[in-house]
């Protein structure tokens, strides 16, 4: 069983991503992705904005927001207010459509909730930025949600760690090989039925753990 700091570490990372799970089962039957709402909810707390400025709040790469940035104004959700080619030379600002799907899914999932889980969410995506670039590996989403919850809660099965992250065994299972590949995880011995195969975070995994979580201002105790 976890320690009371890591049960604690345990149950707020399991409250993200179950809210990240209900989150995306709202949005996606308008046809949203967590990115882009992500980016309305940042045009939202201010009257315009720069792709700089807005790549540096989400901890997006350049390739990424102009991306995001091109695909939330072809649908309309977001306007351009000068024209530009340059992308650094744009301000962006939510149009009357984008603005009324923010208000909608802030009425929906909770305006409160929405703001603290793009913060938070941005928060360990970026010091996972940080420490990919530190200790030379590299992190999907699947392994991120991964390694945090084993340092949170201890040696866990395939199972638990999928019923935890709210992501499909199978999911968990592809992302496996790259994470042992770094040495962040150690796995079990090869079952049958994979869901009780087990899952330890090695030493290497566990520091990365830490750098993340202490520099997204969780507590460890």
């Amino acid at each position: 069983m976890p320690s009371p700091s890591r049960a604690e570490l345990l149950k707020r990372l399991q409250t993200i991503y179950t809210d990240q799970n209900d989150l995306d089962t709202i949005i996606s039957a308008g046809d949203l992705d967590f990115d882009t709402l992500a980016l309305l909810v940042v045009l939202q707390k201010s009257e315009r904005n720069t792709a700089g400025g807005i790549a540096d709040q989400l901890s997006w790469t350049p390739s990424k927001t102009s991306r995001c940035l091109k695909k939330a104004t072809a649908r309309a959700l977001i306007r351009e207010s000068v024209d530009s080619k340059d992308l650094r030379k744009c301000h962006f600002k939510l149009s009357n459509k984008g603005a009324n799907v923010v208000f909608e899914v802030s009425r929906e999932f909770g305006a409160e909730r929405l703001a603290d889980l793009v913060t938070t969410t941005t928060s360990l995506r970026r010091s996972g930025h940080e420490a990919e670039s530190e200790m030379s590996v590299s992190l999907s989403e699947t392994s991120l949600r991964t390694v945090l919850l084993l340092f949170a809660h201890g040696a866990a099965s395939v199972g638990a760690v999928s019923d935890m992250a709210k992501l499909s065994q199978p999911r968990i299972s592809m992302a496996l090989k790259s994470m042992q590949n770094q040495n962040l995880v150690d796995v079990g011995t090869q079952q049958a039925d994979q869901r009780i195969r087990m899952l330890r975070l090695t030493r290497h995994g566990s520091k990365l753990a830490r750098v993340i979580l202490t520099r997204s201002g969780f507590s460890l105790g």
